[in-house]
């Protein structure tokens, strides 16, 4: 199975029912779906594969949530850990993205002890 394919299939693969999904399982899905997505678009309209590929990831991107809570934090964290997996994102990309995630998290402890 090549990694799009994984990607497509990573909805079908849980354990548990879509809709008692937590948020980060959700937002991985919801960034694999929009991956999918493009790249089926992008196949319709005779893209090359590099630039499916890329719009495809950018698409991802996107879709990670905004980190405005801890949960939505997470939720980001875990799109991030998947996208590294999945080798969608470059180390140093990941890196910037989970200090991001860093600073997004205190600064929501922050705001709790105001």
């Amino acid at each position: 199975m090549n990694k799009l394919h994984a990607i497509e299939a990573a909805g079908a693969i849980t354990r548990t029912p879509r809709a008692k999904w937590n948020e980060a399982e959700t937002a991985i899905a919801e960034c694999s779906e929009a991956f999918a997505a493009e790249m089926k678009r992008c196949e319709q309209k005779g893209t090359g594969l590099r630039e499916s590929r890329a719009r495809a990831i950018m698409a991802y991107k996107i879709h990670i949530p905004a980190m405005v809570d801890k949960q939505s934090v997470m939720a980001a964290v875990a799109a991030i850990t998947h996208a590294m997996y999945m080798e969608l994102i470059s180390g140093a990309d990941a890196s910037r993205m989970l200090y991001a995630a860093q600073v997004a998290l205190s600064a929501t402890r922050s705001e709790g002890t105001k």
